[in-house]
């Protein structure tokens, strides 16, 4: 019988400070590649030309134009759930804000400022403002001075959801401090982070109903580990990875192929738990959320196999294996 995979750090010395501290969302920005790229760009854009429908209207009555921005508005946010598309974090950091941000900043303009929006035609963008609320409500991050233009109601629904969020993720602990979670989450994916040196069951976080459609990160210790489509996918830094079957357990250093940023995953083990792996890799290919892992496993077993001892003595994967041995 195979327990659930345990995750723990692979150097428990070291520790980063808080989610803030580390530059979020910057560290939710790692979830962007080509293709959320291109979908972030498209949706700014369509929030863009649907504000443009209203500056350029003048010609137009105005419950014309509103008509035109509050259909196209709301279009554009339900579009975003669908795709899911990355709404905390701007499309270029250097210029202008996320959508979420912007999005809130303009309807705030509209229903409170704009002189000329009145009576049934502000009721045009309630529907708007309610979807936005709605996002926020269940995490999606937004900064701290458009956090200032929402009802109190949607701030505490937000503070309560994450602390729920914070609470699946506390028992997904299964060694280590369980207060000292902090989780963040956008449209299309979260971010944990764990206290310094504890050991973690992921899979009672991925098969949660509310985060098991997001991608994730995981940071445990100086690693992050990230999963998409409800699998292991790369890497940032190592963490050790272990699997338990009855009595013998299989203990694996994951690092990503290239030193620096998110990468490939590689496996480092020793002899003796290469050995335990291959005995029990059938069980293992049977989880598809561990694909990549023992996938990797697996090659690293057969290069080690094809490989002088000699020579595999003086690699760093010789040294990988023998940090395994000395992290409880």
């Amino acid at each position: 019988m195979l327990i659930p995979e345990k995750i723990s750090s692979a150097n428990k010395g070291q520790h980063k400070g808080s989610l803030e501290e580390i530059g979020y969302p910057e560290e939710i920005s790692a979830f962007i590649d080509e293709h959320e790229r291109k979908n972030i760009l498209d949706i700014s854009r369509k929030f863009h030309n649907a504000h443009n429908i209203y500056n350029d209207a003048e010609d137009l009555p105005i419950d014309q134009a509103m008509t035109g921005i509050a259909n196209r508005f709301l279009e554009s946010i339900r579009d975003a759930k669908k795709k899911k598309v990355i709404l905390s974090v701007p499309f270029d950091p250097q210029r202008g804000s996320a959508i979420l941000d912007s999005l809130i900043y303009k309807l705030n303009h509209l229903i409170h400022k704009d002189d000329n929006i009145k009576g049934n035609d502000k009721d045009k963008l309630k529907p708007i403002w309610e979807e936005v609320c709605d996002l926020v409500s269940k995490g999606n991050d937004v900064s701290e001075r458009v956090l200032e233009l929402l009802p109190e109601d949607v701030i505490e629904r937000c503070e309560d959801y994450l602390s729920n969020l914070e609470k699946i993720a506390s028992e997904s602990i299964d060694n280590g401090e369980i207060n000292k979670v902090a989780v963040k989450r956008d449209n299309q994916c979260y971010f944990v982070k764990y206290p310094a040196g504890c050991t973690v069951i992921p899979t009672k976080l991925l098969n949660h109903p509310e985060l098991q459609d997001l991608d994730g990160a995981l940071e445990i210790g100086d690693g992050i580990i990230r999963i998409k489509d409800g699998k292991y996918h790369d890497i940032k830094g190592s963490v050790i990875m272990t699997f338990t079957f009855y009595d013998e357990t299989v203990e694996m250093v994951l690092s990503p192929k290239n030193a620096s940023g998110f990468g490939k995953v590689m496996v480092y083990m020793n002899d003796k738990n290469c050995e335990i792996f291959s005995k029990y890799l059938k069980e293992l290919e049977e989880k598809p959320h561990i694909n990549e892992i023992v996938e990797a496993a697996k090659s690293f077993v057969q290069t080690k196999s094809n490989m002088p001892s000699s020579t595999l003595d003086n690699t760093n994967l010789s040294q990988c294996s023998k940090e395994v041995l000395t992290v409880s």
